[in-house]
C-alpha cells in the first residue's frame, strides 16, 4: 500500500484544506494587504484588525494603514488595530497623545471633530484668550 502524504515547507506553506490533490496550497508568509487575510502564519489564523487595512508580511499580521479618523496610538496592531478615534477621544484628540485634559487648570474638556474644547476651568481660573493650547490661563 502506498500512502499519499503531503510534506509542506514548515512555517511557509500548508495544506489548509487537507486535500492532497492541491497539497501545500496556502502560502503562510505572504506579502499581501487586504481587508481579511485568512491564513496569516498558520491555517485559519485570520489577519483582520478593527478600523485598519491589515497586512500579512512573512506570517505576521500588522497594520498597513488606518481608516480615518481612526489611528493606532498604542502602536500595538493586535488585537485592537486602530483603536483611537481622533475625532472624539480626549486622550488622542486630532492626533495621538494630544490630551485635552492635560491643559493648564482645565477641569473638564471634550474632543469635538478632532479639536479640544474647554468645558470647565479650575475654580479661580478662566480661559480669557480662547486658546485651548494654554488652557485656563487667567488667574481671577
Amino acid at each position: 500500500m502506498v500512502c499519499n502524504s503531503v510534506s509542506c515547507i514548515s512555517g511557509q506553506t500548508a495544506n489548509c484544506n487537507l486535500d492532497s490533490g492541491d497539497a501545500c496550497e496556502v502560502n503562510l508568509r505572504p506579502q499581501a494587504t487586504g481587508n481579511t487575510l485568512p491564513n496569516c502564519g498558520s491555517c485559519g489564523s485570520s489577519c483582520s484588525l478593527p478600523h485598519a487595512v491589515p497586512t500579512c508580511t512573512f506570517g505576521y499580521c500588522s497594520i498597513s494603514s488606518c481608516i480615518s479618523p481612526w489611528q493606532n496610538c498604542n502602536v500595538v496592531a493586535s488585537p485592537d488595530g486602530c483603536e483611537s478615534n481622533l475625532f472624539n477621544n480626549t486622550l488622542h484628540c486630532g492626533s495621538c497623545h494630544n490630551s485635552c485634559s492635560s491643559k493648564a487648570n482645565v477641569v473638564q474638556s471634550n474632543c469635538t471633530a478632532g479639536a479640544c474644547v474647554i468645558k470647565q476651568c479650575s475654580i479661580i481660573y478662566a480661559d480669557c484668550n480662547g486658546l485651548v493650547s494654554d488652557g485656563c490661563e487667567a488667574h481671577l
